[in-house]
């Protein structure tokens, strides 16, 4: 496992950008699930994603491990990482407000400190992560109201869906370090690949039980999914895991609610509170805050 280092300016500015890139996805999923069913929008966004990278690689010139060990350990990280959460999430959005889901995937980055501060030498519980943490929390309850709290516990199994999803990045993300002796190209694109397989039998059934064509609408959300929030994001996700440590990387996940708030605006002209604006402002702050103090 390589030590990891400081993070930089640029690490910091691609964190932000993962969490803007994460908060378009949730609304790119509503429109995709309109006339898909939610393990065909998990698939489907892996193997497009997988086709992507794959890409990648042979342009590299690079070509996937035939250790079993490593393979063995990409069943697990693909599995947890990629096919179960999207599912569980893409699932659960059918019935939970954006603002409970929110809530709940907020509470990744704890989770992602306390278990990197028992998991390793070098990426361990500091008051500024735990400052950050708070900052991040206090963001996505400004964009989300303290009201939607009080929604907690409602339509229990889909918020257990949304939380199981959070602790499967958690576990998945945790065990990401130890493959530092691959591309991460390579590294993502199997791990890709292992969440595709796994889902292709549900694709295989959706698609029996499908009538009619898709519109448009539908099948750009699903497009983009693969290539910017799958393909994309988790090339960079992986690369700063590697680089700055887990819990770091993963306080890019406090932006996607107000990422959310801001398409809601510019996309459907719903007006734009200055609480969100602040929210912003909070959640880059912490992350800035983590980083000068790292």
């Amino acid at each position: 496992m390589t030590a990891i280092r400081k993070p930089t300016l640029t690490d910091m500015a691609l964190i932000v950008s993962l969490g803007f890139i994460w908060g378009t996805s949730f609304l790119a999923i509503k429109f995709a699930v309109r006339e898909f069913a939610p393990t065909s929008v998990a698939a489907i966004r892996i193997w497009i994603a997988f086709v992507m990278l794959f890409g990648v690689m042979l342009w590299k010139g690079q070509r996937f491990s035939l250790n079993p060990k490593f393979w063995g350990a990409i069943l697990f990280v693909g599995i947890f990482n990629t096919s179960m959460p999207f599912f569980l999430i893409s699932w659960a959005e059918q019935t939970v407000d954006s603002g409970i889901a929110a809530l709940l995937m907020g509470t990744s980055p704890l989770l992602a400190m306390v278990g990197s501060h028992f998991t390793t030498n070098d990426d361990h519980l500091s008051a500024p992560k735990l400052i950050a943490v708070a900052l991040g929390m206090t963001g996505v309850l400004l964009v989300v109201g303290v009201e939607a709290v009080t929604g907690l516990g409602r339509n229990l199994i889909a918020q257990l869906a949304i939380f199981s999803a959070s602790l499967c990045y958690v576990a998945s993300g945790m065990f990401v370090r130890r493959f530092t002796h691959v591309s991460v190209e390579s590294f993502t694109a199997a791990i890709l690949l292992v969440g595709a397989l796994s889902l292709t039998p549900w694709l295989a059934h959706s698609a029996m039980q499908a009538g009619g064509i898709a519109t448009v609408k539908p099948l750009l959300a699903l497009l983009y999914l693969g290539l910017v929030p799958t393909g994309l994001a988790y090339l960079i996700r992986f690369y700063l895991i590697r680089s700055v440590g887990y819990s770091y990387t993963v306080l890019g996940i406090y932006i996607i609610p107000v990422v959310g708030v801001l398409l809601g605006n510019l996309v459907l002209g719903e007006p734009l509170e200055t609480t969100t604006l602040l929210a912003l402002a909070l959640i880059i702050s912490g992350i800035v805050y983590a980083r000068l103090k790292a």
